[in-house]
């Protein structure tokens, strides 16, 4: 039996990154099953599709848990998917979702895992990677400047597979998807739990 995880983001290549992290975050709570990924993709914002993307997930039990993240600079996300989780939950419908809104964006993770960029682009390791004032900026130029011909999805699927999640955890946002995904495993059914984790604890 796999774990079946949800992933709703903005883009593709946002969800090529975030497979590879939270597949991370699961191997080091101790799974070590088959992972399956559901993704959808939503555009400029998750608020677009959130409602509909619950629906597919959990009315047919398509998932164990879902995870959803965007962009924290999209004005007002983060109030606006908070109150709409707690009218579900008072309304009794318990959905197992983790939300992630990286502070601006995630690029500004990337930041903190610099041996994965000048891996990814060819830079010196003795060198200092700046991506102050704007990371994503930073980060997508040096997608254009890369030599060959690469889709974005593709750089960062591999950045998502480079990075050392203990590097990425110094960032508050990576350490609390982290333990909101931990809380999530700790929810599921024994019956799962026993089949997909070696332990919960």
């Amino acid at each position: 039996m796999s774990l079946n995880i949800g992933l709703l983001c903005e883009t593709s290549h946002d969800t090529a990154f975030y497979r590879g992290v939270i597949e991370k975050i699961l191997r080091a709570e101790g799974f070590t099953g088959e992972l399956r990924f559901f993704e959808e993709t939503a555009g400029t914002s998750i608020r677009k599709k959130h409602r509909e993307v619950t629906l597919y997930y959990f009315s047919k039990g398509i998932v164990h848990f879902a995870v959803y993240i965007t962009d924290y600079d999209d004005g007002g996300i983060k109030k606006e998917m908070t109150d709409w989780h707690l009218e579900n939950q008072r309304s009794g419908k318990n959905y197992p979702i983790v939300f992630s809104f990286p502070n601006p964006h995630m690029e500004q993770w990337l930041c903190f895992e610099q041996d994965a960029l000048k891996h990814l682009f060819g830079l010196s390791f003795t060198e200092a990677v700046t991506c102050d004032p704007n990371p994503k900026a930073f980060v997508q130029k040096k997608m254009e400047e890369a030599e060959g011909y690469r889709i974005k999805e593709e750089y960062y699927q591999e950045l998502g597979e480079l990075v050392s999640l203990q590097k990425l955890e110094q960032h508050a946002d990576v350490k609390k998807l982290r333990q909101d995904i931990k809380s999530i495993l700790n929810t599921l059914p024994d019956n799962v739990k026993q089949q997909t984790l070696p332990f919960t604890e």
